[in-house]
């Protein structure tokens, strides 16, 4: 997942429990995401929300009057300041926030939340409103959140759908919850959508980042300690049957995908096909699980802002803005185009794309189905995503825009659906599922 490279300066600590007036809130320095309540209306209200602090205007997101009575709204991790109006009156943070996330401005800055996820047949986005919307394949229903049952096998309510990030796996889909809880639907045959979750009171089961891989997913505490769950074999799920066999002595390299090395803590974690990548809160980049094809070994020294582990390649964005690839190459998903400034990147089964820093999109590696060539070459992203044959990105309004293969309709985004961005200068990416 990636993100522009993190300013090292020192934030406030937002307040995630006073009574707010009208006027301008800077997003992860002045407030907390969540869902906040205007109880006392006085006249006409309107909520924006800005994707620029020094933004003088921004988005409607919500308006009311005195006679509209209780105003709910979502501020995203991903807003960068939200405004309101006189008319407002006081407003509080509703959701449960007794675990915030750590500040910190590395945190804050490189490990953004996923808006856009594209898997092998599917692709999920979040709503500004922090609802999801799938599309493409639902053979395990994992493209249908609103299936999801509790434990009376009545559906879920509406307020447990809410989601800050979302990723897409091969056969299912997971999210992370404005509390900081995980919640995760589709195919469970190998483990993949029952996160491993610790009881340990105020920390064990609060989680900042999540990502979804093949057959396996991980994510990252509260703490910065990485947890994954799922399949640590050796099934592909679209990955490409390689040589030698899995049962190969040297396979794992010592580490199991779902397997995190012990003592670490991370900033960013990128689920792959078979192998997993994680950024260090150095930036320094360690990755475990299948290795034969040197996609668990990033190069010494190297620092990064961004990673993205595929299918048997891995791809990051360095401290100089430039892409950097590790392991298969064999449709050229390892080679990214030299001299050029990247600010996002986000690997598939055997390509790459990534977002200049003006956010055109370029890929690289196979184009079988035209996977690798975006569609409008003057076109702008906020987000981009590469899944197993196809590609998804977001326009700066919020429109999705996807090519390349389309039989499950993974790359049919719904008509007239606009979806959450980033803040101004930090774009997100998804890898490979």
């Amino acid at each position: 997942m990636a993100t522009a490279t993190p300013t090292i300066t020192p934030t406030p600590i937002p307040k995630p429990w006073t009574e707010f007036r009208p006027g301008r809130w800077r997003v992860d320095v002045d407030i907390v995401p969540g869902v906040y309540v205007s109880g006392n209306l006085t006249e006409n209200c309107e909520w924006l929300r800005a994707h620029d602090v020094r933004a003088r205007g921004g988005e409607v997101i919500a308006s009311g009057s005195a006679s509209s009575g209780v105003l709910r709204v979502a501020v995203l991790p991903t807003d960068a300041a939200i405004l309101t109006s006189l008319g407002c009156g006081t407003w509080t943070l509703e959701t449960p926030a007794s675990n915030p996330p750590p500040q910190d401005s590395t945190f804050s800055r490189r490990n953004q939340p996923t808006m856009l996820s594209s898997s092998g047949d599917h692709t999920c986005a979040l709503r500004p409103d922090m609802t999801v919307v799938c599309w493409g394949s639902d053979v395990y229903e994992q493209s249908s959140p609103e299936k999801l049952k509790d434990e009376n096998d009545d559906p879920l309510p509406p307020e447990e759908l809410l989601f800050t990030s979302i990723s897409a796996g091969s056969f299912n889909t997971c999210g992370l919850r404005p509390d900081l809880t995980l919640l995760c639907w589709g195919d469970d045959s190998e483990g993949q959508s029952t996160p491993r979750v610790r009881t340990t009171p105020g920390i064990g089961d609060s989680f900042i980042g999540l990502d979804v891989g093949a057959l396996h997913a991980c994510a990252i505490r509260r703490d910065f300690a990485p947890v994954c769950w799922g399949s640590n074999g050796p099934q592909l799920a679209g990955v490409p049957t390689p040589t030698p066999t899995s049962t190969d002595p040297d396979y794992w390299d010592g580490l199991k995908r779902a397997d995190p090395p012990p003592n670490e803590r991370f900033d960013v974690i990128s689920a792959g096909g078979q192998h997993t990548c994680a950024l260090r809160r150095d930036g320094s980049a360690v990755c475990w699980g299948d290795a034969r094809y040197g996609q668990t070994t990033p190069p010494e020294g190297g620092k990064y802002t961004s990673i993205s582990a595929g299918g048997l390649h891995t791809c990051a964005i360095d401290t100089d803005g430039a892409a950097v690839c590790w392991g298969s190459n064999e449709m050229g998903q390892s080679s990214p185009p030299q001299g050029v400034n990247f600010s996002a990147i986000s690997s598939g089964i055997r390509h790459t794309c990534a977002l200049r820093s003006d956010g055109a999109a370029i890929c690289w590696g196979s184009d079988e189905q035209g996977q690798s060539s975006p569609p409008d070459p003057d076109a702008r992203y906020a987000a981009i995503s590469s899944g197993g044959v196809h590609t998804c990105a977001l326009q700066v309004d919020g429109k999705a825009v996807c090519w390349g293969r389309d039989a499950y309709g993974q790359a049919s985004p719904p008509e007239g659906e606009r979806f959450a961005v980033g803040r101004t200068g930090a774009v997100m990416a998804e890898p490979m599922r």
